[in-house]
């Protein structure tokens, strides 16, 4: 299988979660839009999910709220798919990353303006280093209801920014992203605000 990208959105709580994410995937002519839930109702879902979807090789990206219920659903993933929460990638032919990101950080590291729509950013994508096109997953969430997009939509939004934190990061190496927190317990992990380079291809695996 080949190297995936995974963002994940934790909402809700251990009584009632409600989760949403995004998958990307490398195949020989890029980056592809794999695979989108915008509600997984519950933690013991979302762990089959992952374990499904994730892959050998590649990051998943999670981004909560609510900081205790995420560091403790962070520990769930780490043990159930045996992954390391890791300070630096190694080399990605060889690793599988579990990192925490901040939303906000991810949007501002790659949009146009400090305040513009996810949307916005996420079409944005197209014109980066690599691109993504996300358009399948905005087309269908603008079908949802009215209610089902200001929840499940925005969520699938931020896993979409995620997914994309985590695609940059196993692409650029260190030169992509910014460590912030100083242990596990706070550790994060973002998109630095760079000028991107038009040269700077793919790596090997």
């Amino acid at each position: 299988m080949a190297s995936t990208f995974v963002g994940v959105e934790l909402g809700g709580d251990h009584a009632r979660p409600r989760h949403a994410t995004v998958v990307l995937s490398r195949c020989a002519g890029g980056i592809e839009l794999r695979h989108w839930c915008c509600q997984i109702s519950s933690d013991e879902n979302l762990l089959e999910y992952l374990a499904s979807m994730s892959g050998p090789s590649g990051v998943i990206a999670v981004h909560g709220a609510n900081a205790e219920y995420t560091s403790g659903l962070l520990q769930r993933i780490w043990r159930v798919l045996d992954y390391r929460i890791l300070y630096a990638l190694p080399a990605r032919h060889r690793t599988r990353a579990l990192v925490r990101v901040a939303v906000d950080e991810v949007q501002r590291a790659f949009a146009a303006k400090a305040d513009a729509e996810r949307v916005s950013v996420l079409e944005r994508l197209r014109s980066l280093k690599p691109p993504v096109d996300f358009h399948a997953l905005i087309e269908s969430l603008d079908r949802l209801s009215p209610q089902a997009k200001s929840h499940q939509g925005e969520a699938t939004l931020r896993a979409g920014l995620c997914a994309y934190a985590a695609l940059w990061c196993w692409w650029h190496g260190p030169a992509g992203y910014d460590v912030l927190g100083a242990d596990a317990e706070t550790y994060r992990l973002a998109p630095r605000m760079m000028d991107y380079e038009p040269d700077i291809g793919p790596r090997p695996y």
